[in-house]
């Protein structure tokens, strides 16, 4: 069986969204362009006009509204997954045929990446709560509940990071239309876990100097609560996560080129 390098996946990845980031902001530009301004809507949408923090909770806020719900699953997911398979491809296939530039790639692998993931969301939460239900009802009938939540909290992050990692490389094969069962998926990444792990934690510095630079940007330009304020630093958060994503996209198809060689 073989085994990735994290080091290795790590060093190309990082040196292919420096190196070429030329072609990264080509593929990225014009998803960027349309989904950026719709996000910020619904960050003015929930913080300014329904002011959801301060009316109804954290969790809510979380959560969104109604509206912003509907547009990110049938706006922001679409877009955001067009983005991703391409550049997905952009990496699998080496900028050669048979990948193929489009501005907003919404070819039938896209509709394939939406529908797995779908499917690798349902097949995680669907189980998960409704084991998460059956042990809350027994320990509510039986126990006390309130003392083992934080142990069912950790139980169920630590699955969902096991599942996240194992079925991860479903997303390349999927977008190189290549088979991407979890069957396979699950084969490909046996005895690989801590290699992959390492090489999904690998964005911490990325995000750590996004961090840095917008805590320096609210220091600079003050910390006044504006609508301009706002939208400015979201704007600045979204195209951290952007470049995240392409970062990760990046990992992902470096670790399914190797392992998918036989």
């Amino acid at each position: 069986m073989k085994k990735i390098n994290p080091k290795e996946i790590i060093s190309k990845s990082y040196k292919r969204m420096t190196g070429d980031f030329n072609n990264f902001c080509i593929i990225a530009a014009v998803p960027f362009i349309i989904i950026a301004p719709i996000y910020l809507f619904t960050v003015y949408y929930d913080e300014v006009v329904l002011d959801i923090y301060n009316q109804k909770g954290f969790i809510a806020y979380v959560r969104g509204s109604g509206l912003t719900k509907l547009i990110n699953w049938f706006i922001l997911f679409p877009l955001t997954s067009a983005f991703l398979v391409n550049w997905h491809r952009y990496i699998l296939f080496s900028g050669k045929k048979p990948w193929k530039y489009f501005a907003i790639d919404f070819s039938k692998y896209t509709f394939q990446w939406i529908w797995t993931s779908i499917k690798v969301g349902l097949m995680f939460w669907v189980p998960a709560l409704a084991i998460m239900f059956l042990i809350g009802y027994f320990l509510i009938r039986f126990l006390s509940l309130g003392q083992f939540i934080p142990l069912l909290l950790i139980i169920y992050l630590l699955s969902f990071v096991f599942y996240i990692v194992r079925v991860s490389l479903i997303f390349p094969a999927t977008a190189a239309q290549h088979d991407n069962s979890f069957k396979r998926t699950f084969k490909m990444t046996k005895n690989n876990f801590w290699n992959l792990f390492l090489v999904l934690i690998s964005f911490i510095p990325i995000a750590l100097i996004w961090i840095v630079l917008f805590l320096l940007i609210e220091f600079t330009v003050g910390t006044e609560s504006s609508v301009t304020m706002l939208l400015l630093s979201n704007l600045l958060i979204f195209a951290g996560i952007f470049i995240i994503y392409g970062y990760l996209a990046s990992c992902l198809s470096e670790c399914y080129k190797v392992l998918s060689n036989k």
